[in-house]
């Protein structure tokens, strides 16, 4: 049996080789040796010792508190019956409501319930695949108490390079990002930011498509502070004024998309790494940055159901769930790239969903390279990104926030619809802005083709090849663009 140190190498090798082909051959062409390539990448890889990998553990809620009361997520055996179904729904007195995913269930038991227990002793019916309980997921920003919007400007999109790609790559005629849509799976977006309002998706009519996950897959209303964060209710008066409660999924989806038309360097108005890609808010979280397994899951099926590209999930807990991985595969088989935070459990274990097989996992570095001690580590993880430093008055990362009161904006100071955090949470949609950039010049790559680039692309930090704490390297967005082979890009 190959020893952690040699299964290490057989990956660097590997990604070395995916260099040099990827160099030689357009990806649409997918040369054959590309084949071990990806089998060393996505198998070999995951198997390593991870002993090395984990520092010390972060503090996390008690296990009781990451869960959902009273809720299980079931899902049935196809031959599973009507009558069987309703059956067992009443021996545990359960009120269901259906996924979207083919035979899942939402089980509301009784208050009061040892959901756990219930848990155990379903496992062993027949008629069931699988029961899980609702695990709770976070936003993963670091919150600075103050902002200074002006220190450094947008620093990030130098150090990944993408105003240098967009100068090389992309012009009037072809802006950066064009016809790619990116789901921000997060707690919503402020849709009426100048920033960002031109790049929300529409329909055929022209109306601003969102989907509020929080109303259509549990029903439930996003409050607080006595205020509402519906989508239905939106921007209504003082007491519905926008979809995003929190703030956090507006600072994300500016990462990725905002277009101000300016430089990015001005210290007011931002602009993101894919200016002219398309946003999809899939509003996951509520107002205080909390959300579910089953809220998210559907929201990953919506986003790919809506012809999503790209889906950035800067979210996440260390508890896996398989209702997550189920619609992870379903996204993954309509061809979505799915880009999700690493986490900022100090160095622990990479979080799930990042931490599922295909998952192109985002840690964070600062402005000088160096890891952050905050984000977290281990096979799993595939490339760094910017996410800014603990201290963020000076090195957190500048983007778009709710232009009204949210419950991030109520805790900085003259923010004025611009904030500088820091996280994996930053980390995560830069990588998506890149693979946006991608996808717009070469959209006839599969999305496996596309995370291959980015790792391929990626600038090597830390020990030679992949290690823990940088995945395979920081991704950039010039070498990303160079690897394609043009003559077989889009006109």
């Amino acid at each position: 049996m190959l020893a952690p140190s040699d299964l290490i190498g057989l990956a660097t090798a590997a990604v070395q080789e995916l260099r040099m082909v990827t160099r030689g051959s357009s990806f649409g062409q997918a040369p054959e040796s590309s084949l071990r390539v990806r089998q060393l990448l996505l198998f070999v890889l995951p198997v390593v010792m991870t002993a090395s990998c984990m520092s010390q553990s972060v503090a996390w809620p008690a296990v009781d508190e990451r869960i959902v009361a009273s809720e299980l997520i079931v899902r049935f055996q196809e031959s599973a019956s009507k009558a069987e179904r309703a059956t067992l729904r009443a021996k545990y007195s359960a009120i269901a409501r259906e996924g979207r995913i083919t035979d899942t269930e939402l089980w509301r038991l009784p208050a009061g319930t040892a959901v756990a227990a219930a848990s155990r002793e379903l496992t062993s019916d027949p008629l069931l695949r699988y029961v899980t309980l609702n695990h709770r997921r976070r936003t993963l920003e670091y919150l600075a108490p103050e902002v200074n919007t002006s220190s450094y400007g947008q620093w990030h999109l130098a150090a990944i390079r993408a105003i240098e790609a967009w100068k090389l790559y992309f012009s009037a005629e072809r802006p950066p990002g064009k016809g790619i849509t990116v789901a921000i799976l997060d707690s919503g977006v402020d849709v009426r930011h100048p920033d960002l309002y031109d790049n929300i998706a529409r329909d055929a009519s022209g109306s601003l498509i969102f989907i509020d996950v929080l109303h259509e897959a549990s029903s439930s209303l996003d409050n607080c502070g006595n205020m509402n964060f519906d989508w239905q209710t939106a921007y209504q008066d003082a007491v519905h004024p926008g979809p995003d409660g929190h703030g956090h999924g507006t600072h994300v989806a500016g990462l990725v998309a905002a277009a101000s038309g300016n430089d990015g360097y001005n210290g007011r108005n931002v602009v993101g790494v894919a200016p002219a890609a398309t946003i999809l808010p899939v509003k996951t979280m509520n107002c205080s940055g909390d959300g579910n397994d089953w809220d998210i899951a559907y929201g990953i099926t919506a986003a790919a159901d809506r012809g999503a590209k790209i889906a950035n999930l800067s979210i996440g807990g260390p508890d896996p769930s398989p209702i997550l991985e189920d619609a992870l595969v379903y996204a993954s088989d309509k061809g979505v790239l799915v880009v999700v935070a690493a986490g900022n459990g100090s160095g622990s274990p990479v979080f799930y969903p990042a931490a599922y097989p295909g998952m192109l996992a985002v840690g964070a570095i600062d402005r000088r390279d160096n890891y952050q001690a905050y984000s977290n580590v281990g096979p799993q993880l595939a490339l760094v990104a910017p996410g800014g430093a603990v201290n963020q008055l000076v090195e957190g990362i500048l983007s778009t926030v709710p232009l009204y009161i949210s419950e991030l904006t109520r805790s900085i100071r003259n923010a004025n619809g611009y904030a500088r955090i820091s996280g994996t949470s930053q980390a995560s949609p830069l990588v998506a802005g890149v693979a946006a950039l991608i996808w717009s010049r070469e959209p006839g790559l599969s999305a496996e083709q596309v995370r291959d680039r980015l790792i391929a692309a990626a600038q090597d930090l830390g020990e030679v090849g992949f290690d823990a704490k940088y995945g395979w390297g920081k991704v950039d967005a010039v070498n990303a663009l160079r690897l394609g082979d043009h003559r077989y890009a889009m006109p």
